[in-house]
């Protein structure tokens, strides 16, 4: 059961899903770049939150606090149309999270080639919990007016990201990144 706060364990566990994704020993230079990513990622994140920023001693984000910030995230998204670096009060730096898509990308991308296939994308999101089948028709429904053979790059990945965070049509492409969104855990079983 999660506690409903944000914090460094969380990110601790992420490291650990994405460490066995790539079958990567702990004591490995590979393992190690992860967990410094991640770590930079957490720092970032924490640094960029008004709650940590009034409390430095609170080392997590509450989901009131998590909300806020990702609301704060899409009102900047919205004015500079486009990926925001700063929040429109120039409080909050948003810069961790373009580390964040770009290692997502790179150990989802298990073949080092640059893209995500299919494969990649079920494998990556089976390892927290979501069904194949899910996977699957969420891959094919994300990538069904690709030209590129239905393959994801990094641009459209990000691309995807952000529609993700941004949209409100939960048709749209984005919405599915993660997996079917009207559909929950119990209902892939």
């Amino acid at each position: 059961m999660h506690d409903k706060n944000l914090s460094r364990q969380d990110f601790k566990e992420l490291q650990k899903r994405l460490s066995s994704l790539k079958n990567l020993r702990a004591t490995s230079e590979e393992n190690r770049k992860i967990q410094t990513r991640v770590g930079s990622i957490w720092s970032g994140l924490m640094k960029s939150s008004r709650h940590y920023r009034s409390n430095p001693l609170q080392l997590h984000l509450s989901v009131p606090e998590w909300l806020s910030y990702w609301s704060d995230f899409v009102k900047s998204a919205r004015s500079c149309k486009g990926w925001p670096a700063m929040s429109d009060d120039g409080q909050t730096d948003y810069t961790w999270h373009t580390e964040f898509i770009d290692l997502i990308f790179d150990v989802a991308d298990t073949k080092g080639d640059e893209y995500i296939d299919k494969e990649e994308y079920t494998l990556f999101l089976t390892v927290f919990g979501l069904s194949a089948v899910n996977c699957e028709k969420s891959f094919t429904y994300i990538t069904r007016q690709q030209t590129n053979g239905h393959k994801l790059d990094k641009n459209r990945f990000k691309d995807l990201w952000f529609e993700f965070i941004t949209s409100e049509d939960e048709d749209s492409p984005g919405s599915f990144l993660f997996g079917n969104p009207l559909m929950t855990l119990d209902d892939q079983n």
